[in-house]
């Protein structure tokens, strides 16, 4: 697990603190606006080579190089679980930036259980905001973030489950505060 900042939660004025709002839709999620943050669930071993994965692989081929690169840099040649990467703007013409969130140490028969999965996906997407967060207080522009139903394909893990731990994500000041969570028609 990353290790924790001492940063607090925002709060609204009822006092409540105030969490990541998501919202549904149909649609394409590579279709988006320069500058958008795609963001998807991958494993730590730098595989993007089916499901959603492999659309970003063709997507963002040098996004995947770059990918690949950081996952082998990592303890064991592989990415800390429960921690995202941001990759910046790479393959022309899109200029999106890809957030990798890294649920499930393996993949295949190798993934984690759904109930592991969950528990990396909080922490990977508060890492993943961060990241954000820290690209616009730096000058950055970001446009939108869009997502997909993550870890539901080959994760195996019930949409509805990760849905809810987007939904309770605490925010913390200057991080993004809604994600677009796009199905295909």
């Amino acid at each position: 697990m990353p290790e924790s900042t001492a940063t607090q939660p925002i709060t609204a004025n009822d006092g409540q603190k105030k969490t990541l709002a998501v919202k549904e839709v149909i649609g394409d999620i590579f279709a988006a606006p320069p500058n958008s943050v795609l963001i998807h669930a991958c494993n730590c071993y730098g595989n993007w080579g089916a499901g959603i994965a492999g659309a970003f692989r063709q997507h963002y081929p040098n996004a995947h190089k770059k990918h690949e690169d950081f996952c082998k840099c990592g303890s064991n040649g592989m990415a800390q679980v429960g921690t995202a990467q941001l990759i910046p703007p790479l393959d022309e013409p899109k200029k999106h930036y890809v957030g990798n969130l890294f649920t499930s140490g393996g993949y295949g028969r190798r993934k984690d259980t759904p109930d592991m999965i969950l528990s990396n996906t909080g922490p990977a997407m508060v890492d993943l905001l961060r990241q954000i967060a820290d690209v616009k207080k730096n000058g950055g522009e970001v446009a939108e973030l869009r997502i997909c139903k993550i870890n539901s394909g080959l994760f195996g893990v019930p949409w509805e489950k990760s849905l809810e731990v987007l939904q309770n994500i605490e925010l913390e000041p200057d991080m993004p505060t809604e994600v677009t969570v796009y199905e295909r028609a």
